[in-house]
Formats: structure tokens, C-alpha cells, sequence
């Protein structure tokens, strides 16, 4: 069963409201029918009235809902006094007409620091309808994303500048003055006004339009005055307690967007020193390993070549680990660290990949398509000094450092000098453990702050990367590390997406 969000129970508690099943009838309220006839009588003395445009009656299979007996449809416009877009206006310097445009009217609040002012020549030209008034609701009518956004006058708009006037961009609705304004007020951000509004309006994509006409026809539940205010009452009592909810499902959701993240960084803590899995005193100890390992190594002409690594000192180590694991450098475990030359080669329109983090997706693969070509030439060239094959891991060294992917194909292609190619191949180290070490927080956050370079553009050198500290167990321990990792991970990313 899905969980109600904060916006789904105001939907469902307004919708109640103008459905008329908030709060219970009373026989005393009267009949809405008697309102009604009391502001068509009201309004039959005004000039204006008399000659703004008929509103079409309300045919029986318009009504989208059953409401109380006591209750009426009607046109809104039937029950304004004021229901007009504001004016195209002039603007100037002085600060004495603030203008109440769309940026204004947030979801949240009227934030009138955003208006801008009339020029002074020009606010002699506004009528007095034309101010805006507490318990006027002000609508957004014009553009995408945008137009349907409704916000209420209250005192607090006025608490700076005595009078505002609205943008041609605003629709200004006015109840008469036997109806609560801010009734029509959530009648108007209700999910019976705003799910499909847009579909209600005219004109382009960008720049749809939401009429005055189509604002007037809108149909309006209405109940007797006095039930009027009660289910404004009952409504204000319970908006805090779902705004309340609302912050606490803020908090949960960023829990549980990171949660997963959270609880793979602390598997691959705790396996890292040594505590995700039981140690076995037949597994043997790091120590003999590391001696073939060394043995191993012996025999590549690339690592009789290369620099020595310095001895590891004890205020350089971060943690304990187990007694038959032992302390390494990264590159003692890998076959090499390296990468292609400073140069990037010259794109081509067809040729071979050219790898960088830019090609990196979101789900762990690497997007092959989608990366610049390089001539086979300059593959060839450059492929000399590192090769990349399958099992390798890329490990960018500028930008989003350490972001690592593992390579898990056989076709062509190159990695970038922006990154280290590691090639963990040596039968004697699991690829998969160095891959999940490089992934957890020992490398992520300690080793790669301790050799970052922090220039203009943040980078780690390929000699740091090799001197990365490695917290080595047996084999037969590392394989049964990799195994409880790839058991526990996918439920790290299920707890993700819950």
C-alpha cells in the first residue's frame, strides 16, 4: 500500500471541502439557493453587472460530483463582484505603486519584494476596483509551469506598501462580499480547479492562456455562508498538521535517498578491516601471500622497471586490521598503473572509443556510443604504453576522482589521460576485491585526501595512486569478502529506491 504524501492528503482534504463532506450540514445555515438569489439580487442593481455577459446555466451532465442538498452549483462568475485580468503597466521608479506580477505569486506565499512599481504619471489612471483587497485571490494566467498558480490577499501583503495593483499576467477573482474569500480561495486550489487546468487554457505550449471567460464559467460548489467559514475553519486547522507531515516526509525522503549509499559505504568499511566476514586460520597469512605475489611480479618487465614504493610507516596507518592481513601499497597488488600520454589525439568521425568520466553512466556501465572517436593510428600509438582490457578498472584522476568503473568488455578503445587505467591481473589477488577496496571510504575519502593536489584543477598523481594504502588479506578471505559484498550490494540499492 503506497504511502500518502503531504500533497495528496491537502488534495484529499480539499477535495472533502468542496465536495461538502469536511465538516456536517446544519439546518440552520439555510440554503445556499437563498444565498445565491441574495447576491443575484445585489448584483441586478449594479450597472456593470447588467452589462458584462450572460454565464451559460449549469447543464446536468456538467456536474462532476454529488454535493449536500443544501448546497448549489453556480457559475464562480455569478458570485464575483471583480473577476478581471490586471493592466499592461508602465513602470518607474518611484516606489509608491507596487505591480503584482506572476513571479510574485508563489505556491508558498505572495512575496511582494519581488514587485515592481508605476510610474508615477500612470497610478492616477487605476480605479479603485482595480486595487487589490484582502480576501482577493490572485491567479496566474499566462505560460506553462506557471499559469493555474493561486495565492490569497491577506494583511501581510500590505504590511510594507498600503496598495497593489496586478499585471496583465494576473487574474484578480473578488467574491461578493456574502461569500468567504477564502473559501474561493481553496475552491480554487483544489484538485477540482487545478488537475487539468492546463488542458483548460488556449494558445501555444509556452505561452498558453488561461482566459477570464473560462475562469468565470468555472462551476462552484456553494455552501451557505456559515458552512462556508466552518470548512475554511476546519481547513486551517488541519494544514499545519499536513505542512507538519510534509517536513518530516522531506527529512524521510532524503533519508532514503541515501540510505542506500550510506549502507554500502559501511559494508565496504567493514570489509575492508576485516569484520564483514570471519577470518580462518587455514586461509594462511597475507605475509606468505604478499611473498608470491612479489614473486609473481618479478617475472613482468614492467615491474622490474618501475619505481620502488616506500616502505609503509606506522602514523600512516588508518585502522587495525586483522593479524593475517597486512598493509600494502596499491601498486604492490597490481600488475601496473598506468596511463597514456598528456595529448588528447584528434577526434575522427568514425574510429575508436576515446573513454573519459564524461562517457560514465549513472547505472556503473560506460556509454561506448556516445564517446569521441580517435583514428586507429593514434589508437595503435597510444594503446603502447597502456592497453586497456577487460578487468581493468579507470579511475579518473581530475574532476570526479576516484569515480571508478570497471571494464567489462573485450572491443577497442582508449582511456583518457584524465584517468589511471589499474590492472589488477595476478593470480594471486582477486580483481574484484582491489575493485570494492578502491570503491570504499579507506580510498574515497582517506587516500585520496591525503595525495589530492589541490591546484586549479584538483588532481592525483599516478605515483600517489601506487602508494594508495591496501589492506591485504588471504585469497581464499578475499574471494569470500567479494561474495558477502555481492550478496549485501544489491539490497543497498533496493533500500535506494524504497
Amino acid at each position: 500500500m503506497k504511502t500518502m504524501t503531504a500533497k495528496d492528503l491537502k488534495n484529499a482534504l480539499l477535495q472533502e471541502a468542496v465536495q461538502g463532506r469536511l465538516v456536517p450540514q446544519c439546518a440552520a445555515d439555510g440554503n445556499a439557493r437563498t444565498l445565491l438569489d441574495a447576491i443575484r439580487a445585489e448584483k441586478q442593481k449594479s450597472a456593470k453587472s447588467k452589462s458584462s455577459k450572460p454565464l451559460p446555466p449549469i447543464a446536468d451532465d456538467e456536474i462532476p460530483f454529488d454535493i449536500p442538498d443544501n448546497w448549489v452549483w453556480v457559475r464562480l462568475g455569478e458570485v464575483c463582484d471583480y473577476l478581471h485580468r490586471g493592466k499592461s503597466p508602465k513602470y518607474g521608479d518611484d516606489k509608491i505603486l507596487p505591480i503584482m506580477a506572476q513571479k510574485c505569486n508563489q505556491w508558498d506565499k505572495i512575496y511582494t519584494e519581488k514587485c515592481l512599481f508605476a510610474d508615477k504619471q500612470t497610478i492616477e489612471r487605476y480605479s479603485e476596483e482595480q486595487y487589490l483587497q484582502i480576501g482577493d485571490t490572485i491567479i496566474n494566467s499566462t505560460g506553462g509551469g506557471t499559469v493555474g498558480r493561486t495565492g490569497y490577499i491577506d494583511e501581510y501583503v500590505f504590511s510594507v506598501y498600503p496598495k497593489f495593483v496586478a499585471d496583465s499576467h494576473i487574474t484578480v477573482v473578488r467574491g461578493n462580499k456574502q461569500i468567504e474569500g477564502k473559501y474561493l480561495y481553496y475552491y480554487l486550489i483544489s484538485p477540482f480547479i487545478q488537475i487539468g487546468l492546463e488542458e483548460r487554457c488556449s494558445g501555444s505550449t509556452n505561452q498558453i492562456e488561461l482566459g477570464t471567460e473560462t475562469i468565470r464559467n468555472y462551476m462552484l460548489p456553494l455552501p451557505p455562508l456559515a458552512e462556508q467559514r466552518r470548512i475554511v475553519s476546519a481547513i486551517e486547522k488541519l494544514l499545519p498538521l499536513i505542512d507538519e507531515y510534509g517536513k518530516k516526509e522531506l527529512v524521510i525522503n532524503a533519508l532514503n535517498s541515501t540510505i542506500g549509499q550510506t549502507a554500502k559505504k559501511a559494508i565496504l568499511q567493514e570489509a575492508v578491516q576485516g569484520r564483514l566476514v570471519p577470518q580462518c586460520a587455514a586461509d594462511g597469512n597475507a605475509r606468505e601471500l604478499l611473498d608470491a605475489i612479489r614473486a609473481e611480479k618479478q617475472k613482468s618487465a614492467k615491474s622490474k622497471s618501475s619505481k620502488p614504493l616506500p616502505p609503509i610507516a606506522d602514523d600512516e596507518i588508518p585502522f587495525d586490521i586483522p593479524d593475517n592481513w597486512g598493509w600494502v601499497r596499491l601498486g604492490e597488488v597490481c600488475n601496473d598503473i598506468a596511463d597514456i600520454d598528456h595529448k588528447m589525439p584528434p577526434v575522427t568521425e568514425k574510429g575508436v572509443p576515446y573513454i573519459s568520466p564524461l562517457n560514465f553512466c549513472k547505472d556503473g556501465s560506460i556509454d561506448f556510443d556516445g564517446a569521441k572517436k580517435i583514428s586507429i593510428d593514434d589508437f595503435k600509438q597510444l594503446s603502447r604504453k597502456c592497453k586497456p582490457e577487460r578487468g581493468d578498472i579507470i579511475f579518473p584522476r581530475y574532476g570526479t576522482i576516484g569515480v571508478l568503473r570497471k571494464i567489462e568488455t573485450d572491443i577497442d578503445f582508449l582511456v583518457s589521460y584524465s584517468c589511471a587505467t589499474i590492472k589488477p591481473h595476478l593470480k594471486n589477488v582477486d580483481s574484484n576485491y582491489i575493485f570494492y577496496v578502491l570503491s570504499s571510504p579507506l580510498i574515497q575519502i582517506i587516500e585520496i585526501q591525503r595525495y589530492i593536489n589541490k591546484t586549479t584543477q584538483p588532481n592525483v598523481g599516478l605515483q600517489s595512486i601506487k602508494q594508495f594504502l591496501f589492506p591485504l588479506p588471504p585469497l581464499a578471505e578475499q574471494r569470500r569478502i567479494v561474495s558477502a559484498i555481492e550478496k549485501l550490494l544489491p539490497m543497498c540499492e533496493r533500500l535506494g529506491k524504497e
